[in-house]
Order: structure tokens, then sequence, then C-alpha cells
């Protein structure tokens, strides 16, 4: 089964696929300059940057013949040659992007991963980079007869549908199950929070559930575990642990690795279908499974034409207080890895140590067992409602 050519025309796409090499696995485009989001005006779209992707077998010779076709959308790493733009291609998510290229009077990126790269991403997640751009609508523009890939790109449906599953009620809608799908590459993503409009999700499917229909209603009708009522555009799932079980078995390796770890104490090391069973019986089986897409790790490697800008995320972050610092409000600041963001809106308030004035009673017989009463500032900010008392003569 190959993913659906989706019906609006290609013609304008396939004009900007002709200026590449053609040596490609698939080639497909995404995004909003593809697809009409919730909130844009008509003709938003025809001004967005077109996004794609290209896969390719042999990534040395595609980037050797685009070298020789298209050499200004590289940045300065061309002076290194295929071989070098390769090596830096394989990092992170194993994608190579070129941006802010003008072609037949658009603005396009596009990235450049090999075929084999992302049938691994497709079947394991492990990154979900490409993968989890693929679970949603996407413009096919050419794919060729490999098996491996068609297989894969199936799969990769047929995962993302899983993953949905698990997190759902026993009963829901069409719309909800193209929303958890959708935001499955969201996860845990801090563009979510900061700089991206926190209701993307919901504007990428509203507008798009047909195109999403088309994904998926063969693999929802083919499905054994899940009653599909396509006239009214309801769905019922097995949520037994038996079922969910079944479901936890037939999610991608990646994701599998991440609830274990969530799940099992360190130094356990207990068989991988034993915890997956434990999940599956588990009341919070679809938080534990939303807990660990969070964690999917999101790594990219982007070339953009003004130089290279290395990407990264691991989720989850961690923020610590800083120095002693004088009381009052001050900025938050978050550093990933060595990006950093800030929400100028959210203040972190520093107060005054805690301080005791007074103890009382101010003496006590030796059996002990009596209560004290202790008056000061602030000792509420306390991270521990203990008190040690030293008594004159006992060591310290």
């Amino acid at each position: 089964m190959a993913l659906p050519v989706l019906s609006s025309s290609g013609v304008k796409f396939r004009r900007v696929l002709a200026h590449f090499p053609q040596e490609l696995s698939l080639a497909f485009a995404y995004g909003s300059g593809v697809f009409r989001q919730e909130g844009a005006s008509a003709g938003h779209g025809e001004n967005n940057m077109l996004d794609f992707v290209f896969a390719v077998d042999d990534s040395v010779t595609w980037h050797m013949m685009n070298l020789l076709k298209n050499r200004s959308h590289y940045s300065f790493l061309k002076i290194f040659g295929p071989k070098q733009i390769s090596n830096i291609q394989s990092y992170g998510a194993g994608i190579y992007y070129n941006t802010l290229v003008p072609c037949n009077g658009r603005m396009i990126k596009y990235g450049v991963i090999s075929t084999d790269t992302l049938i691994d991403d497709l079947l394991h997640w492990k990154t979900l980079y490409v993968a989890g751009r693929l679970q949603k609508p996407v413009k096919i523009l050419t794919q060729n007869e490999n098996g491996k890939l068609q297989a894969a790109l199936v799969s990769n449906l047929k995962s993302a549908v899983t993953a949905a599953f698990l997190m759902l009620p026993e009963s829901f809608s069409e719309e909800d199950l193209y929303m958890q799908i959708a935001g499955l590459s969201y996860s845990g993503d801090f563009r979510m929070i900061i700089g991206e409009d926190r209701s993307k999700v919901q504007n990428i499917v509203k507008p798009n559930v047909p195109y999403f229909q088309k994904l998926y209603s063969n693999i929802l009708q083919d499905c054994p575990q899940v009653v599909y009522k396509h006239h009214l555009g309801r769905l019922e799932i097995d949520k037994s642990p038996e079922g969910q079980f079944s479901q936890l078995m037939a999610l991608p390796r990646s994701l599998q690795q991440k609830i274990t770890s969530l799940v099992d104490p360190p130094g356990k090391n207990r068989d991988v279908e034993e915890i997956l069973l434990q999940v599956a019986h588990d009341p919070d089986c679809g938080l534990v499974v939303h807990q660990g897409e969070v964690l999917q790790p999101f790594d990219q490697a982007v070339a953009m034409r003004d130089g290279p800008v290395p990407f990264q995320r691991e989720m989850p972050t961690r923020s610590a207080a800083g120095p002693a610092h004088a009381p009052g409000e001050s900025p938050i600041l978050n550093n990933i890895n060595r990006a950093e963001l800030s929400n100028l809106e959210v203040k972190y308030n520093y107060m005054e140590d805690s301080t005791i004035q007074k103890v009382d009673p101010e003496w006590s017989i030796n059996s002990a067992g009596m209560w004290l009463t202790v008056t000061g500032i602030n000792l509420a900010t306390s991270r521990a409602e203990t008190c040690s008392l030293q008594l004159p003569g006992t060591p310290s």
C-alpha cells in the first residue's frame, strides 16, 4: 500500500522538483505552504515558504549532482564537497536542509535524507523528525518502487494509530484521533511552549480532516481492535489489559524503550514484555505512553545558507535557580543545549532567606517529646519542614 497522492494539483510542486537531480526514492512537500491551516487567510499559503523532503539512495552522489546544478543553494560547506556535506547530514536526525532558496518565484527549503535513514525513522521512531511529518497529510511528488520504503511508510501510519489509541479513551471522534496523531511529533517540543502557536495541532487538523481520512481510513477499517463507525465519525477501541498489551507490543522500538525506562527501576533489568504487560494493566497506561512520547529524542543537523546551525533537543529539560540574588523578581532564562529561550512574562521571585526569630519553649527536660513553636521570616519557603537541634555536650 502506497501513501495516497492528494487530489489537488501538484504542477507547481513538480516544477520545483524539475530543478533537482531526479534520483529520488521519495519526494514530498509539506507544511502550511501546501495545506491550509485554520485561521489563515485564503491567500496566506501562497506567500508561505514551500517545504520539501527528498529521500535519496546515495547521498554523496546526489549532493555531487546537486552541487553541479544548484551550487548557490549551499552554504560555505560547498567548498568541502559532497562527501563532507553527506557526513554532516548523518548527524542528528540524518537530514540536511538548504533553506531560503528562491525557486520559481517562491522561497523554498528542502531537506535531503538517505533512504535507509528514513526507513529506520519510519520503523523505529528514532527521532520522529521525518516520520512525524509523514503521519500528517503531505503532497507526494514522486515515489519509486522500493518495497522496504513502501512497507515502512505504512508501518509508520499504523504505529501512529496504535500510539494514539493508547492515549485516547474507549470511545472518541475521528477528529480526536487525528488530533492525537498530529500531536505525536509535537509532544514535548519546546516550540509549542515558546514561540509557536499552542493551537497549532488543531489548526492543522480541522481544515484537513478529509486528507487525514485518505491516509488512515483503510488502516482503521482493517484494524481488529477498533469499531470504526465511519458514517458517524466515531470509533470504539478495546481498552482491556489484553488489548492494550497487544498495542504496546506493536509500538516502535524506540518508544517501547522510553516507556520501559520510565517504569523499570534502575538495576532491575526486567524483560521488555514483562514491563509492557505491567503497563497494560495500569489504569494510567495512556499517561505512561504519553510520557514516553514526550521523552522522544529530537536531534537535527541543519545546514543553512549562512552556515551550519546545529540544533538539538532532549526532553525533559531541567531548571535550576541561579546563585545568590537580591530579593525581587527576575526573568527566567532557559538554556536548551546551546539555545537560550526566555519568556519575559514569567518571573522568578527571589525571597529573603528563612530566618528563625524565636523557639518556644526555650528549655525542656531530657525526656523530649515536647512540641516546639518556631517563629521566623519566610519559613514557608523552606524545602523541608524539619528542625534539627543539638544539645550541649552532644556531638554535632
